[in-house]
């Protein structure tokens, strides 16, 4: 489970950077490094793996938002409101 913000969408430089270098490490070309790790700091991996309804009112999520693994690895996602509203029952036992 997690809470997906607005800096989770934002280019990771560092990240990027930190895969070439251990790539280099692994023994690959600086080439070869440089193509494997190109895209690794982009965010829109992670987007197009997720859900863009909310699961509980199926309005399209917008950020913030929380998300969890489902059932057969499908991402499952909850405004927060949503979220906070499908855990009350559990909060008054």
């Amino acid at each position: 489970m997690g809470l997906l913000t607005e800096k989770d969408f934002q280019h990771d430089t560092e990240k990027e950077l930190d895969r070439y270098q251990g790539l280099l490490e692994a023994g690959l070309s600086e080439e070869e490094a440089r193509k494997s790790s190109a895209g690794s700091g982009d965010p829109w991996t992670l987007w197009h793996k997720l859900p863009h309804d909310c699961f509980l009112c199926h309005k399209k999520l917008t950020l913030p938002f929380i998300y969890w693994h489902g059932v057969d690895d499908q991402m499952i996602g909850f405004h927060i409101q949503c979220a906070e509203h499908l855990s009350e029952p559990s909060q008054k036992t």
